[in-house]
């Protein structure tokens, strides 16, 4: 399978870009592939998955960031060739849909958590007043 000519890697971009372009560049990726060795809690992977994306990731991501069922596991001690079959015949069967109410449920919403953290924020800022 060569991929060269159809591969983006992002890379460092500018922050302000980046924030600005990431709501529709959600929309021209079918795949997003995370073969990380060492995360947190990788925001851009709860991006991909609130734009209703296929999202495969290294097996030693958090379960904490896997909030729909278009997740997809891997271990990065299989081959590249396995995993890229692996990846390639689970997203043949894949079906993109809405996913903003399994993200707002999961307590993932951005209005809700700004206004949350507003409140808390701003009755810490009366308590020292």
């Amino acid at each position: 399978m060569c991929l060269h000519s159809a591969l983006q890697i992002a890379g460092k971009k500018n922050t302000k870009l980046v924030t600005l372009a990431c709501g529709n560049t959600y929309l021209f990726i079918y795949i997003f592939l995370f073969p990380s060795l060492y995360e947190g809690l990788p925001v851009t992977l709860i991006e991909a998955q609130s734009s209703g994306l296929f999202c495969a990731i290294s097996d030693v991501i958090s379960n904490q960031c896997v909030i729909t069922e278009n997740v997809f596991r891997f271990s990065l001690s299989d081959s590249s060739k396995d995993i890229a079959n692996d990846v390639y015949n689970r997203y043949k069967k894949f079906v993109r849909k809405e996913m903003y109410e399994i993200i707002v449920k999961k307590g993932f919403d951005i209005q809700n958590n700004s206004k949350q953290l507003e409140v808390f924020y701003l009755n810490e800022y009366k308590k020292y007043k």
